[in-house]
């Protein structure tokens, strides 16, 4: 059961990494042996990543040859509803230009009267009850100015 399980788990791993240790013949072969145990897992670890992220990027390129082909049968219903309804196609040179435009309007936009009158309402300032002494003062004033 124990020679099953070393051979299913670490059959490969262990196969190889005795031939590397047969060849090289380091100093140490326990210490050798366990670090190549261990790069060996982390590469294959690395092997698994580079796989889901290739599946990935398979699924994702699917998806946008998907969606072209979605884009690509839209502008051809969008064509075909064009020349049943003899609508033609905008062009570049039918498109207006928006400096030319500009140039032809006028700068100032006039008001119809109803305009004018709601415009003049809005800015107006609000009115407040002046204080009678206030007004009282400003009259002397202006009376004294007039007298000399």
């Amino acid at each position: 059961m124990d020679s099953q399980y070393v051979s299913r788990t670490l059959g490969r791993c262990l196969s190889e990494a005795l031939a590397e240790l047969i060849e090289l013949r380091p100093l140490d072969p326990i210490e050798f042996l366990a670090l190549w145990i261990r790069k060996y897992k982390h590469n294959q670890e690395l092997e698994l990543q580079k796989a889901a992220h290739q599946r990935e990027l398979e699924e994702e390129k699917r998806r946008v040859h998907e969606e072209n082909l979605h884009q690509r049968d839209l502008e051809e219903e969008e064509n075909r509803i064009r020349a049943a309804q003899h609508v033609p196609e905008p062009t570049d040179e039918s498109k207006p230009d928006l400096c030319e435009d500009e140039e032809d309007q006028p700068s100032e936009i006039l008001n119809t009267e109803e305009d004018q009158s709601a415009g003049t309402e809005a800015d107006a300032p609000e009115r407040t009850e002046e204080d009678p002494d206030e007004t009282r003062v400003e009259k002397e004033e202006d009376e004294e100015d007039d007298g000399a």
